[in-house]
């Protein structure tokens, strides 16, 4: 039953009701999500960054964080953040190739 509640509960979702039939009270409820999927642009790695001033040094550097745990814990944490800076210098240095393009 959506009630105030339920709806304070789920506030990015709404419910419908469907008229009840001449023969029972009951009727059906639609439930439908107002919440837009805000999935992650997937990381892309521009083989021409590798030729660009500055590349070298941000790599070195991301990778000189210090990380511990099991090895496999520590190299995934080292890509994120070598991706992670990657993306910032991307947007700071090159900026929007797309755009730059057109």
């Amino acid at each position: 039953m959506a009630n105030s509640e339920w709806l304070m509960e789920f506030p990015d979702h709404e419910a419908e009701f469907t008229n009840p039939s001449t023969y029972s009270d009951h009727s059906a409820m639609f439930v439908c999500s107002k919440q837009v999927d805000n999935k992650k642009k997937a990381f892309r790695f521009f083989n021409y960054w590798v030729e660009e001033e500055g590349y070298h040094d941000i790599v070195a550097n991301a990778w000189r964080t210090r990380v511990v745990g099991n090895p496999m814990y520590v190299l995934m944490t080292e890509l994120k953040h070598v991706k992670q800076e990657l993306i910032v210098w991307n947007r700071e240095r090159i900026g929007n190739v797309n755009s730059r393009v057109q």
